[in-house]
């Protein structure tokens, strides 16, 4: 009965050390941790590695290593080989138990966050080390090695989380997606109705539709390549990947134009984030005045935009209406914060980065979606951006 309990802990914790690994291997967001979830900020964190591994890999080691002990004494082996086993998976469950705890830790006290598919998977842990010591009760010698055996995995862990300098800039992912047969998601514009022009594009392998007149857009909205850059005015990552944005639009003289869909982390507008931090306080208003100018001065919006992303230090409220004021009247000022069309625009968005969607485009922001590829996370230097563009529209034509 213990040990076809403990089997079965094994394999739970198997299948959710497996999962993350894969998510990890792939960089494939993990289900229900979108940006701002505490779930994100764990498998994210300087705790979520093991010198250059994910720690699920390891994890997965030792959960793989102890099943297949464990499925050996099932078969009909001598005595001895199966108590052999039967004291290798104790060690090997007295150390994942003993690492559990140590995670379980830096979630705790550290973080301050957690992730439910880590937690799943040291609870697996606990469990099946007390499983395993109630199955397989070791002697003296037997106790004394696991206890021994733990402790140097432990140290081992530690040292590897610890030591290990920090990486070199911000780290980011790009992702191919799969080609379709149909549309699964069309992004409508609020605006529908009163927009002349139409010109509808496929991202992400034909998953995604959107209309380049329809969304406030950085370029020709009739240029040859086109991405959706998904962002927050308030985001520091987000100003970077917009000045390299930038520079590849110039790589492509003019044939690259950028749909910019803003997406506050905020949550007096944004649904999945879970709390406002101080930084993001204006999120959701230079949203709205932004696509707001662009509805209503579409000619001016790519000055305000990049205004917007200007020095080191972010734009508030108060300063987007001043420099709104002076350029175009406190008349026009008020017409822009008294309509409230942005906040359908922002919902729009929000169906693009939906966490519960069956396949989650992407859990980072920014993200930038182009015909194939994703990009998601932090970008420090222009080749990150323009490796997918070249995947998806080629190397820019020589000057």
């Amino acid at each position: 009965m213990l040990r076809s309990a403990l089997l079965a802990v094994l394999i739970v914790g198997l299948g959710l050390c497996g999962y993350l690994t894969y998510a990890s291997l792939t960089a494939s967001p993990v289900a229900g941790c979108g940006f701002n979830s505490s779930c994100h900020d764990v498998l994210n964190s300087e705790w979520s590695k093991w010198f250059t591994l994910p720690v699920s890999v390891v994890g997965f080691a030792v959960y793989a290593s102890a099943l297949g002990i464990l499925a050996f004494t099932f078969f009909s082996i001598p005595d001895e080989s199966k108590r052999q086993g039967e004291q290798f998976v104790v060690v090997l469950m007295t150390l994942a138990a003993v690492s559990a705890v140590w995670f379980i830790g830096i979630q705790a006290g550290v973080l301050g966050k957690y992730c439910p598919f880590c937690m799943g998977a040291h609870a697996c842990s606990l469990i099946g080390a007390g499983l395993a010591w109630a199955a397989f009760p070791p002697g003296v010698r037997q106790a004394t090695s696991a206890g021994v055996v733990s402790f140097l995995g432990l140290v081992m862990l530690i040292f590897g989380q610890v030591a290990m300098p920090e990486p070199d800039g911000p780290r980011n992912a790009t992702v191919q997606q799969k080609q379709v047969a149909e549309v699964e998601l069309r992004l409508k514009s609020p605006d529908e109705d009163r927009i002349e022009k139409s010109r509808k594009v496929l991202f992400a392998g034909g998953a995604v539709e959107v209309d380049t007149y329809a969304w406030p857009i950085i370029g020709d909205p009739e240029a040859e390549f086109v991405v959706i850059d998904v962002m927050d005015y308030t985001c520091e990552y987000c100003r970077d990947a917009s000045h390299f944005l930038d520079q590849a639009r110039q790589q492509y003289d003019g044939k690259l134009a950028v749909i910019v869909m803003p997406l506050p982390l905020s949550d007096n507008c944004n649904a999945y984030v879970p709390e406002t931090l101080p930084e993001h306080e204006s999120a959701c208003q230079l949203a709205y005045l932004a696509i707001n100018l662009w509805r209503m001065k579409p000619e001016e919006y790519e000055a305000f935009h990049h205004w917007l992303f200007e020095g080191e230090d972010f734009k508030n409220q108060e300063e987007a209406l001043a420099y709104l004021d002076e350029r175009f009247g406190k008349e026009f000022v008020d017409e822009l914060i008294n309509d409230n069309a942005p906040a359908g625009y922002i919902n729009e968005a929000l169906r693009l980065a939906d966490p519960e969607r069956e396949n989650q485009l992407f859990g980072l922001m920014p993200a930038i979606v182009g015909k194939t590829q994703i990009s998601e996370g932090a970008f420090s230097k222009l080749d990150e951006i323009m490796q997918p563009f070249e995947f998806d529209f080629g190397p820019p034509a020589k000057k």
